[in-house]
Parts: structure tokens; sequence; C-alpha cells
């Protein structure tokens, strides 16, 4: 649709209508797409249980990058201080905005609901980001990001990494990255360096498709093909680690 005004909500007074023990009601209008050139990307934060608001619980990844770690229902100035932290805000300071709704009540199952704007002047360490959607992934503990995808030339891309499992390193976040060291018609091989611990750099390994390679720490990567990559791509995640884990019925994503 294109030329809608925004939708309009109406309270309508109702005789039916009451409040039990201070819960909170309202009706909130949200505009998801703001033209074409903005991109929007929804945390959400869910639990059946009251949650810890005194220890971080969950962890804002940036194209396979750490920006901190943050308390269930955070603040958008905290939040927000950790994205400019990391991305370049000098060309254009407006280029991130985030909002936050929800009031974290048990009749919202304890829920927020973070609301990330970007626009297309949004620098990345002073590179601007042409055509491209960041990844933000909201995490916690052991989980692992989605991988971020570097191609070295863009008329060959072959972005079929997959990765999977549990990050189990008790002493802290590890970055992993996953490049392409050989590429012919023939054979691919890829190489994987991390961030923590043990060697740094694995030996180099042909790639089969379909197979599950063993990384570090509880975590595997598989590739759909074994032919068509380039040489010098690569992959980069990063499995997080957490001192307080929110209740196993939680949801944050």
């Amino acid at each position: 649709l294109s030329d809608v005004s925004q939708i309009e909500a109406v309270d309508c007074a109702s005789s039916s209508f009451h409040h039990y023990h201070g819960m909170r009601y309202g009706v909130q209008v949200l505009t998801n797409q703001q033209g074409g050139s903005n991109k929007v990307q929804v945390i959400r934060l869910t639990s059946h249980t009251a949650v810890s608001l005194v220890e971080p619980n969950w962890k804002l990844v940036f194209n396979g990058n750490v920006l901190g770690a943050f308390l269930w229902g955070d603040t958008t100035d905290n939040i927000l201080l950790a994205i400019q932290t990391f991305l370049d805000p000098s060309p254009n300071p407006f280029a991130v905005s985030v909002k936050r709704f929800g009031f974290g009540s048990s009749e919202e199952l304890f829920s927020y609901e973070y609301r990330l704007t970007l626009t297309d002047n949004l620098y990345v360490r002073g590179f601007i980001l042409d055509g491209e959607v960041p990844i933000f992934n909201a995490l916690t503990d052991g989980q692992i990001s989605s991988p971020f995808y570097s191609p070295v030339n863009n008329t060959i891309r072959m972005n079929d990494l997959s990765v999977s499992g549990k990050y189990n390193l008790s002493t802290g976040d590890t970055t992993f990255v996953v490049t392409i060291s050989v590429a012919n018609d023939s054979k691919n091989f890829f190489v994987a360096g991390f961030s923590a611990g043990d060697p740094s750099i694995r030996m180099s390994t042909q790639i089969v498709a379909g197979v599950s390679y063993y990384l570090r720490y509880g975590v595997y990567i598989s590739f759909s093909s074994a032919l068509g990559h380039g040489l010098g791509d690569y992959w980069q995640f990063v499995g997080v680690r957490l001192l307080y884990s929110p209740p196993l019925e939680s949801s944050v994503h």
C-alpha cells in the first residue's frame, strides 16, 4: 500500500470493562516500514515466570559481533549506546533508533519488545551498508548467532554455511571465523579460526556437502554445496556465555 495514513486507535468506553489488581491495558499503533529505505528489526522477550532484573541475561549481536549484555527490559538508551559504540555514527548519528514497548507485567508474560530501525545511511566502522540488511541477534546463554557472510567478490556468492549445536565454553564468548582457503572447479576447502582457547587455526578441511564438521566448544557447521565458493569468502558468528540464564519457559528472539 502507498499513501495510506497511519491507523487511528480510539478507546471506546464500555460498562463491561474492568481493571483487576492493577492490570494495565492499552492500544498501540506501530509503523513497521517507514518508506522503502528503512529496515525494522524486532526483538521480543517473553517469559511465563518472573525474570531477574538485576543480572544481564541476554546479549545483542550484530553481524557476528557482541555489542553488549543487557537486563530483561533494559532501557533503550543502553541498547542504543551499545549499537552506536560499535557502529560509526559520525556521518549520520540518526541512522539507528530503538523503541521499547510493553510493561513487563505478569499479564503480558513479562514481555518487552524492542524495535530497531536502521536507514540506508548506516555506517559500520566507516563503511556504508549499501543495500545490505544487517543481522541483529538477541541471544541467551549457550546460543550461537546467525552466521554473517562476507564474500570477496559479489559476483560469486555461495552463502550456504549452517551453524548448529550449543555453545559450552564456560569462560566467555568465542568468535568463530570460517574462511574458504581453496576454491577451484574440483575442490573447496575451509579453515576455521577461534578467538578463545586452544590453537586458533585448525587444518584446512575439504568441504563435502551435507557433512557436519565439529569446530570447538559444542559448535558444528555444514555446507549445502561442495563447490562454487569464492576464495577468501568468510562467515563470522559468535557463541555467547552469560552468568545468568532466564527461566526455561522464556523466549528471546
